[in-house]
């Protein structure tokens, strides 16, 4: 059975929370209760998070670490001037209909391109082989700048 579990920064903390989601139209809140049951549900400790933080576990992990929708991860390439990181967000995909490897740099300066991509090979639809080829660095949530690299 598929675990789902999601992650998201604490309004009153900042901090992540692991755990399971609701969300309504006015708040996005997580609980790391494992004890959830609809007649109980009141008795447990909910925490408001930022909407724009929640990610959910895809699955899989890099090592002991699970990977959620948000986190990056590079790749060292062989360049003309030495090896270069190239960067890459783990992100759903509903053109796809999977979570994909997604170079923020192509989207963002070749759109029509990255659109075309879609159909063919790219993104890369994200598998434990490939992602025990890149190493971890971070999520877009606590390391925004490294998208700029």
């Amino acid at each position: 059975m598929t675990e789902v579990e999601f992650r998201g920064i604490r309004v009153n903390n900042g901090e992540f929370i692991h755990g399971y989601l609701y969300q309504s139209n006015k708040e996005s809140c997580i609980t790391d209760s494992v004890n959830i049951h609809l007649s109980t549900h009141r008795n447990i400790a909910w925490f408001q998070v930022k909407p724009e933080t929640v990610g959910q576990y895809i699955g899989l992990k890099k090592g002991e670490r699970k990977i959620y929708d948000g986190d990056i991860l590079f790749d060292e390439i062989e360049g003309d001037n030495g090896d270069e990181r190239h960067y890459f967000v783990v992100r759903w995909l509903k053109e796809k209909c999977s979570f994909v490897f997604m170079d923020y740099a192509d989207t963002v300066t070749n759109w029509e391109k990255f659109k075309e991509d879609l159909w063919h090979d790219w993104p890369v639809q994200v598998d434990q082989e490939h992602l025990d080829a890149m190493h971890y660095a971070g999520n877009i949530h606590e390391h925004p700048k490294l998208l700029l690299s």
